[in-house]
């Protein structure tokens, strides 16, 4: 009986233990994070394409998980503040965490023309923090994801813990032996590990442009866009004709149709902005936007919130086949579908105007198919 008893006050005892620890288990709230709008009417982009490493080894899924939640938050909240400059981007999750499988580094978005959305959904896809931590495996994967186009920025979301250095410093390394000065290198520490600090301080040195930083350091809205600015953008050079160019679109005033065009958009020959190197086009006798297309809407609508002085008149447009009037209306129906998607952007209904041209201002002659579908187009003309 007396056993039993033991027996019984053991447990109890073990049991408030236990509860007292799960009680006294650290817990992660996040701070709130309404994301500041980058002022780019004198930048422009800095890179081509940005990579995000992200560390989801077991060293980041300890303490509740805080490192790892906190590193996902940092990663959303970088998302959120990158302004519309025409990147390419890319996320590369490392660990093995729970969606690996047998991998040791995975692709979990891009590299392809940068969505917010889109990284924010590849994002969301990684689950849990587990394994060992292959960080050089996840640079090599985010290099060959890449491929070998243009400057990189590269960002290094981890804790610098329990991590084969050796391997590491090889793998940055060899992304500079292949990009040079083409690469800068951006470690982000979640936690306070003194050898993990030192040890980013050196990545970023590698790199030659970048910088390390805690991820702590980034929680106010205010840091995080200085941080993105100072990362991804740089002044735009001063463009000057002989004939001026008030907004220093590369495009003489002389010839401009679209003199007030924001700063840091691309332009055609005429001066006007159009959303892609051939604009929005749309299939044969449809307005209904091609999928690729919806991340180019995207990153107009975030230049629009940008740069509330601009209005802008959504102008639809159409190639030679078919009867005139059925174009024209089509041409409409094409300036509508943006004006509609550009409201559940929060863009004001008062700082559109919409209009339809049909078949009577061609981009290039409607003379193959090839040039028909470039006719197959939205553009964009600001005005204040």
């Amino acid at each position: 009986m007396k056993t039993q008893i033991r027996s019984v006050i053991a447990c109890a005892m073990a049991a408030g233990l236990l509860a007292g620890c799960a009680s006294s288990k650290p817990t992660y709230s996040p701070a709130p994070f309404t994301p500041v709008s980058i002022d780019t009417s004198d930048k422009i982009a800095k890179v081509d394409t940005f990579v995000i490493v992200f560390d989801a080894s077991s060293s980041m899924g300890k303490h509740g998980e805080e490192k790892f939640l906190m590193a996902k938050d940092t990663v959303a909240n970088l998302n959120r503040t990158v302004p519309a400059l025409g990147y390419k981007a890319g996320l590369v999750v490392f660990g093995p965490e729970c969606m690996l499988g047998n991998k040791l580094a995975r692709v979990a978005y891009g590299v392809e023309p940068y969505s917010e959305a889109a990284l924010a959904d590849g994002l969301s896809d990684i689950k849990c923090a587990g394994g060992p931590t292959p960080m050089a495996r996840g640079i090599d994967t985010s290099k060959m994801a890449i491929g070998e186009g243009g400057k990189v920025a590269l960002f290094l979301i981890s804790d610098f813990a329990k991590i084969d250095t050796k391997s590491v410093d090889k793998a940055v390394g060899g992304f500079k032996g292949d990009f040079g000065d083409r690469l800068c290198v951006y470690p982000i520490q979640v936690g306070n590990d003194p050898k993990g600090a030192t040890f980013a301080q050196t990545l970023a040195s590698v790199g030659g442009c970048g910088q390390a930083v805690n991820a702590n350091d980034l929680t106010a809205p205010t840091a995080m866009a200085s941080y993105v600015s100072a990362a991804l953008l740089t002044d735009a050079p001063v463009r000057t004709t002989a004939y001026g160019d008030a907004d220093g679109d590369g495009v003489p005033d002389n010839v401009d149709e679209c003199p007030i065009t924001p700063r840091g958009v691309k332009v055609n020959s005429r001066g006007c902005w159009i959303l892609a190197d051939e604009d929005v086009l749309f299939p044969f006798d449809s307005a209904e936007f091609v999928g690729d297309d919806m991340y180019l809407l995207d990153e107009a609508a975030k230049i629009l919130v940008a740069n509330p002085d601009i209005n802008v008149e959504i102008q639809g447009h159409t190639d030679d086949v078919g009867d005139a009037d059925y174009n024209k209306d089509l041409s409409l129906r094409r300036a509508q579908a943006v004006h509609d998607y550009f409201l559940t952007k929060g863009i004001a209904d008062e700082r559109m105007d919409v209009k339809g041209f049909g078949e009577e201002i061609p981009h290039v002659a409607n003379d193959s198919p090839q040039n028909r579908a470039r006719n197959r187009r939205v553009e964009m003309h600001a005005y204040k």
